[in-house]
């Protein structure tokens, strides 16, 4: 709420983007617009979905082998060194 009303309270118009220009000591020049902290945003949120999901996937293939080790017993062989040039035994 606070997002539509500042804008008002400084002369401004609902929803109005600020812009900022500011000269730092080792970059220089630059110029800011506020609707770059919503763009972050956004580019945050998606990041964070890929990783959730790459993590979530990772998690699931990890958790199979586990599952098929302990199926085949800890000292038996992995189930292609069963095998010899593509032919099953």
């Amino acid at each position: 709420m606070l997002h539509r009303i500042f804008p008002l309270i400084v002369g401004g118009q609902t929803f109005q983007s600020f812009v900022v220009d500011l000269s730092l000591p080792l970059f220089g020049e630059h110029h800011l617009v506020s609707s770059v902290l919503f763009d972050v945003g956004v580019y945050l949120v998606v990041i964070g979905l890929i990783v959730d999901v790459r993590a979530a996937s990772f998690g699931d293939r990890c958790a199979q082998r586990r599952r098929a080790q302990e199926l085949l017993g800890a000292g038996a062989p992995a189930i292609h060194a069963q095998t010899t040039v593509g032919v099953a035994r």
